[in-house]
């Protein structure tokens, strides 16, 4: 199961970019939940993720999102 541990948050726009230590990335799914069971649509940016190292990811989401409630998450995919 995908699973990533929120670091870094930049607001773009309406948009909101989030990245950080990843496992599992194969297994990557547009839709992630957190620990409460809030669910968020989720995009890679230009649509290819451009990260050089394989533990590290960067999505999007798109919304008015409170940056800061990002900071420290854990965000894991759930099965389509």
């Amino acid at each position: 199961m995908f699973q990533m541990k929120v670091e870094d948050v930049l607001r773009i726009g309406n948009n909101i970019s989030i990245s950080g230590f990843c496992e599992n990335k194969r297994n990557f799914t547009n839709r992630l939940v957190d620990n409460l069971g809030n669910e968020y649509e989720t995009y890679i940016p230009l649509g290819k993720d451009l990260v050089i190292d394989e533990n590290n990811i960067t999505v999007c989401l798109q919304g008015e999102f409170d940056t800061n409630m990002f900071k420290g998450m854990t965000l894991r995919g759930i099965k389509q």
